[in-house]
């Protein structure tokens, strides 16, 4: 199940990265592994691309992450709902 969560994850991310490069009103992705706060935040972060008019190039990667399963037996899509991040953090420099 943990490796469930983790894809579903990948492609929350891989839909923000969609939605910066292409019109994300044609790709509903971001609305489909993202809601409440995790949304507005990623919406936020789109648009500070679209407003300063810069683009995306590059690889994600993945480090370190970590599941933590609150109920067992849970199936379906795994959507993000909170976000914390760091800019700029050392660890990932």
């Amino acid at each position: 199940m943990k490796d469930a969560v983790l894809a579903d994850n990948e492609r929350r991310i891989n839909s923000i990265d969609e939605a910066i490069t292409v019109d994300a009103k044609k790709y509903p992705a971001l609305k489909f592994y993202s809601k409440g706060d995790a949304l507005v935040s990623a919406a936020s972060y789109i648009m500070s691309f679209r407003d300063e008019n810069r683009g995306f190039t590059g690889k994600t990667r993945y480090y370190d992450r970590e599941v933590t399963l609150h109920k067992a037996g849970a199936e379906g899509v795994w959507q993000t709902t909170t976000v914390s991040s760091t800019e700029a953090a050392k660890r990932c420099m």
